[in-house]
């Protein structure tokens, strides 16, 4: 493939990854807001239960798209199946930001609430692992996916930026009150506009090579054989990918988390919760680079053994309740997100034959981020009955280990037949 067209492909990804995954996002950004409008009156805590949960909804629906996109991915195409996703999550997006309140509708607010964020967990689960497999397969030298996958997690970062900036913009331009009233819907109408600009932009691509080289009678992998022949590598694939899904989505309720268990002002957390997304865009690719020169398992093996030290040395700055020791640990967490997230994409898609690609990378993906869900609730309900927020690094020290002890050490990447010219060994 010619230079400028891999650089416009490669641009086209990340962007439209980088509106999706904002859509998908915000909503923890929001979460506060949510809590407020689409639930009984109850406790402040409960209304912020009751918004997370519904929230890691949208991960538990995740694997569901992933293997249905994935299934139609590997039988009829790349290109047409994580397009597709776009338009469902613009679609679930813009409606999150038009739906009434309870005040309005009742219980009805709550169920449509969890519907939209159920289609946004399907659309999310083809888009991400589906713009990873494009990349990785139109790279012609695949010793270097690692750079053009950190590239694109890159911009994905730069979407997760986009809406904790906009929501630093809101809330300095409007009082709390109209937050509270209209100010927290502009980002989901947003959002659903900018994610159907991105699928007309996106839907002209070009199919994967390796897609188009396999064998027809291969496409049609059944989904039985699938998992009885795969079962290890997916397991193998959700470890590896929990320990940096739980940090990606950890810091997203960074400022919920802070307001509830520190006194930290939440401008402030804004601000530098901003600061850690743009430090870890920027240093993505720095990353993936060292990724190429140390190969990307070695490396992730060795950001593994670096988080287990560092993280309860950050979770230790973080209470200080001290300005620079909320930006020591906002450092400390994205250097550690960029050196894993430049790594895991490659290892894990690269596991799999062209085949099952989609699906396996998928499943295992969309699995992990699944459970990583479920860890915000976990994390805040733990606290709040122990009493002490120090129960987070360990829950992460906990699941760094899962991921290095049946993660990165267990997964292979050992084709058969034909795919043997992919593999590259790390």
């Amino acid at each position: 493939m010619k230079i400028v067209q891999k650089k416009k492909l490669l641009f086209l990804s990340t962007l439209g990854s980088a509106l999706e995954y904002f859509d998908f996002v915000i909503y923890a950004l929001a979460v506060s807001y949510l809590s407020l409008h689409f639930f009984p009156k109850n406790t402040p805590l409960l209304n912020n239960l009751q918004a997370l949960l519904i929230f890691a909804t949208g991960y538990i629906f995740r694997p569901l798209g992933g293997l249905l996109f994935g299934m139609f991915g590997d039988k009829n195409g790349r290109k047409s199946s994580f397009t597709a996703s776009l338009l469902i999550m613009g679609a679930a997006t813009f409606f999150i930001g038009i739906l009434p309140s309870y005040d309005a509708i009742g219980y009805l607010s709550p169920l449509l609430l969890f519907i939209a964020r159920s289609l946004q967990g399907i659309a999310q689960g083809a888009e991400i692992s589906g713009a990873f497999i494009f990349v990785y397969e139109h790279e012609d030298d695949k010793k270097l996916a690692a750079k053009s996958i950190s590239i694109l997690n890159s911009g994905v970062g730069l979407g997760a930026l986009a809406g904790s900036l906009l929501f630093a913009i809101l809330a300095s331009t409007f009082s709390e009150h109209e937050m509270q009233i209209f100010g927290w819907r502009l980002p989901f109408l947003m959002g659903g506009g900018t994610a159907f600009i991105a699928y007309f932009l996106r839907k002209n691509s070009q199919e994967t090579p390796s897609f188009l080289n396999q064998k027809k009678e291969a496409a049609g992998y059944h989904i039985k054989a699938f998992f009885m022949n795969y079962f290890h590598k997916i397991v193998s694939g959700i470890c590896l990918v929990l320990f940096p899904a739980v940090l990606i989505i950890n810091f997203l309720f960074l400022p919920n988390f802070l307001t509830i268990f520190y006194v930290y002002d939440p401008h402030v957390v804004y601000i530098l919760q901003t600061f850690g997304l743009a430090w870890s865009a920027v240093a993505l690719p720095f990353s993936g680079r060292l990724a190429v020169f140390l190969g990307p398992k070695r490396q992730m093996q060795y950001a593994l053994q670096v988080s287990f030290i560092v993280i309860p040395f950050s979770y230790y700055l973080l209470s200080t309740n001290h300005f620079l020791g909320l930006f020591s640990f906002v450092f400390f967490y994205q250097t550690l997100i960029a050196l894993l997230a430049s790594c895991y994409a490659v290892i894990l898609t690269q596991s799999f034959p062209v085949q099952v690609r989609y699906k396996g990378t998928a499943v295992a993906y969309n699995l992990a981020f699944a459970l990583a869900g479920f860890i915000p609730y976990i994390i805040t309900k733990s606290a709040f009955l122990i009493g002490s927020a120090l129960v987070t690094p360990v829950v992460l020290m906990l699941i760094c280990l899962i991921s290095y002890l049946f993660g990165i050490k267990k997964i292979g990447g050992n084709y058969s037949g034909a795919q043997l010219n992919e593999q590259f060994f790390l």
